[in-house]
């Protein structure tokens, strides 16, 4: 898990309150830091994509000589032999050559900009929230494969035939929740907050896998300028948050 600490400036509106002047209690600019734990569901059920005449489209099967599926051996949530206790989340690729690739990513950091709506009184207020938020995500891609070179695809660099490609890439997405502050004194409040981020890094996260492999390696039978390798899912987890705030 990461801890998460993080400082905000929201407006909310409030729906239903009991009296007006209840309203007026929770509308307006506040200011407040809170702390809390991310984590993310285990998705068994992620995959590598391939693109294996680089048009654009990860629906392609990477096929050898034969005819053969060359990931028949199938797909792991993880990363081969490695694990932390973190928002940090791996998908890994075997080919029957036998080789592993594997793309792993991690967060940095994120910044959202959410609205807030709820329903309370004069010291407490339910509400829910949701806006877009832009995050940083380390990510790295691993192979056991010594006969093709891996480059990323966004970066035009074929002469780099590192197997341990990392990138730090800046993505956008979204945040939906919903929250619990509890009002003490006339402007301080504590607050509970649950959060779902998503973040699209699919296409940033691409690779290339190229020659010198024979003209019969299953990566360069398509298009000899290769085959693009991406993941197939959104990168989302779960956070719950603990905050103190300062109305204005």
């Amino acid at each position: 898990m990461r801890l998460f600490v993080v400082a905000a400036v929201c407006a909310v509106a409030v729906l239903g309150s009991a009296t007006q002047a209840a309203a007026q209690n929770w509308t307006g600019l506040y200011v407040g830091g809170s702390i809390g734990a991310g984590f993310q569901k285990k998705n068994a059920s992620e995959t590598v994509r391939f693109d294996t005449n680089l048009d654009g489209t990860f629906t392609d099967t990477v096929r050898t000589v034969a005819g053969a599926d060359a990931f028949f051996t199938g797909f792991c949530g993880g990363l081969v032999d490695v694990s932390r206790t973190d928002v940090i989340d791996s998908v890994t690729a075997f080919s029957i050559t036998p080789a592993f690739y594997s793309f792993t990513r991690e967060v940095n950091y994120v910044a959202g900009l959410r609205g807030r709506i709820g329903f309370g009184n004069d010291r407490v207020l339910v509400y829910g929230t949701g806006g877009p938020v832009w995050g940083n995500i380390d990510q790295r891609f691993t192979s056991s494969n010594l006969v093709n070179t891996f480059v990323p695809t966004d970066d035009g660099d074929d002469d780099d035939d590192d197997n341990d490609e990392g990138s730090s890439e800046s993505v956008w997405g979204y945040q939906a929740g919903g929250g619990l502050e509890f009002r003490f004194g006339r402007r301080w409040s504590l607050t509970g907050e649950y959060l779902f981020t998503s973040l699209d890094n699919r296409e940033e996260s691409g690779i290339r896998s190229q020659g010198p492999a024979p003209v019969t390696n299953a990566f360069i039978l398509v298009n000899p300028g290769g085959t693009d390798f991406q993941r197939s899912e959104k990168f989302e987890f779960q956070a719950v948050r603990f905050g103190l705030n300062y109305r204005f």
